[in-house]
């Protein structure tokens, strides 16, 4: 199947491939996708799959995962927001997330899709706390949750 690369310029006037294509590749903040995407997708996807910052306070070469708790939770709301006209009424969003902010997370959820539509959280077993490397000085975190 063929896939077509989509840049959100205000028109987007960049786009790759075939535009007839189910599929497509969006390069770009994901705000300014998802609000782009609003009207030509609306209702289109049965699976979403949303992976957030986990706001760890850590720092990447790539971003740094730090945000204050209410930024982190303003910025994850505004593209729930976005994200749920996208999904088809029988469609599905899984979200992963880390421990630090996963509280947050559910409520966010339940805000914008409602608590009766969360149908189950996966514990993601990603590393284990014991072993000839381990170095644990603290708590030691070793799940993801879907």
């Amino acid at each position: 199947m063929a896939t077509r690369t989509v840049h959100p310029t205000p028109a987007l006037k960049r786009a790759y491939g075939d535009a007839k294509s189910e599929n497509a590749f969006f390069q770009g903040d994901n705000a300014t996708v998802l609000a782009t995407a609003q009207r030509a997708w609306k209702e289109r996807f049965r699976l979403v799959y949303f992976d957030p910052p986990y706001n760890t306070g850590r720092t990447f070469a790539e971003y740094t995962d730090r945000t204050s708790p209410r930024a982190w939770a303003e910025m994850i709301l505004e593209r729930l927001r976005l994200i749920h006209p996208l999904i088809r009424e029988d469609g599905a969003l899984v979200a992963q997330i880390g421990d630090t902010e996963f509280a947050s997370l559910h409520l966010l959820l339940d805000e914008v899709f409602g608590r009766d539509n969360r149908i189950s959280t996966v514990t993601l077993v990603r590393s284990a706390a014991t072993g000839h490397k381990a170095k644990n000085a603290g708590p030691v975190n070793v799940s993801d949750f879907l």
